[in-house]
C-alpha cells in the first residue's frame, strides 16, 4: 500500500502525537521518502507513475 500524504498531513494532532510516540511516525516517513525515490526512478526509466493505488491512511493504524 501507499500512504497519501494529504491524508496524512490532514490527521488531528492527538493521532500524530500518538503515532510519534509509539515510533510508527518516523516509519511513515521513511516510506514516502522510498516512495518519492521510486516515483523519481520510474520517471527516468520511463515507466508511467501510477498514483490511483494510494490508501487513506486514517483508518490505516489503531
Amino acid at each position: 500500500q501507499i500512504v497519501d500524504e494529504k491524508a496524512l498531513r490532514a490527521l488531528p494532532d492527538e493521532t500524530i502525537l500518538e503515532w510519534h510516540k509509539k515510533g510508527w511516525l518516523s516509519l511513515l516517513n521513511m516510506h514516502l521518502a522510498s516512495q518519492y525515490h521510486w516515483n523519481s526512478l520510474r520517471s527516468i526509466s520511463g515507466l508511467a507513475v501510477d498514483n490511483s493505488t494510494e490508501a487513506d491512511v486514517s483508518g490505516a493504524v489503531h
